[in-house]
């Protein structure tokens, strides 16, 4: 019986220490696993949001800042390429010789010749007749003197003079027509008159070429005719 009752007690103490054995590892194999997983989620994670970002945020800065010197660079020397206004071909003076040779006109002789003879003179009719006997007139002329108001080749009342001599071809057909003023004011003012009034096709029949008009002092010329006298 004490053998019985030994080997009882021995096998109660067995299982005894067996079943606190047991449970112990089980708690902590409970305890120690779900301590592990949650290590290993949480540095997973970081690791990659560490890792990853700061790379991508330094290439993105070296591009930011290599673009923007490029092109300042090249803009400042093309500018300094453009001095082509600078060329002035277009002003055209240079054209100007071309009245020379309407010096040779019917309208410029007569204004020559009266810079040449109106010195000196105090008769505008005497005067207008000289002029009429160039050769370059071919018409029979014909003169007399004029007073202000409407005269014939303007489109309003000339006034300002106080002598006036009118000249030119008996024959109305003829697209010619001179004028001789002796003013007392201002002589560019009337001149300015004469010029905004005249009208080259006062004639019916035929029209000027041209308008010429000078001054010598106080006596002004003034001419419409065309650039020639047909035969």
């Amino acid at each position: 019986m004490k053998k019985i009752l030994f080997m009882l007690l021995s096998v109660a103490m067995l299982l005894a220490f067996a079943a606190c054995n047991s449970s112990a590892p089980v708690e902590d194999e409970k305890i120690d696993e779900p301590i592990v997983e949650e290590q290993q989620d949480i540095d997973a994670p970081q690791d990659d949001v560490i890792g990853e970002p700061q790379p991508e945020v330094e290439e993105e800065k070296d591009n930011v800042v290599s673009d923007p010197p490029a092109k300042p660079e090249v803009k400042p020397e093309e500018k300094p390429i453009t001095p082509a206004p600078e060329v002035k071909p277009e002003e055209k003076p240079a054209e100007k010789p071309v009245e020379q040779p309407q010096s040779n006109t019917p309208a410029n002789v007569i204004l020559s010749d009266f810079k040449a003879k109106v010195n000196g003179t105090t008769d505008l009719e005497a005067l207008a007749g000289e002029l009429m006997k160039n050769p370059i007139i071919q018409f029979m002329p014909a003169s007399m003197a004029v007073e202000p108001g409407f005269l014939n080749g303007f489109k309003s009342e000339i006034n300002g003079f106080s002598k006036g001599v009118m000249f030119g071809p008996a024959i109305g057909t003829i697209p010619f027509i001179g004028y001789l003023f002796e003013v007392d004011g201002d002589v560019n003012a009337f001149i300015s008159t004469l010029k905004e009034n005249a009208d080259l096709r006062w004639n019916i029949c035929t029209s000027a070429d041209e308008m010429v008009v000078a001054s010598v002092g106080n006596k002004v010329c003034f001419v419409m005719a065309p650039s020639a006298f047909e035969e």
